[in-house]
């Protein structure tokens, strides 16, 4: 089946129905994009509140006085 658009150019309903699946899977692409995003900034936030914890964790060495050696 045939149709006309706008700028008279005919084009089939198979080629319609292609250009607007490509446009959903453009779009999707996009969110999927932007999800991707925040999930780095979570496991990067992450990683930095893991590495404060664990100076947390580790044990200080107390520090001698003068002249004292370990």
């Amino acid at each position: 089946m045939l149709f006309y658009t706008g700028q008279k150019q005919i084009i089939l309903i198979e080629e319609e129905d292609r250009m607007y699946e490509l446009r959903r899977l453009r779009a999707q692409k996009r969110i999927n994009d932007e999800v991707r995003e925040e999930e780095q900034a979570e496991f990067k936030k992450a990683d930095e509140e893991i590495a404060h914890l664990k100076t947390l964790l580790k044990p200080k060495k107390k520090k001698l006085p003068k002249g004292y050696v370990e």
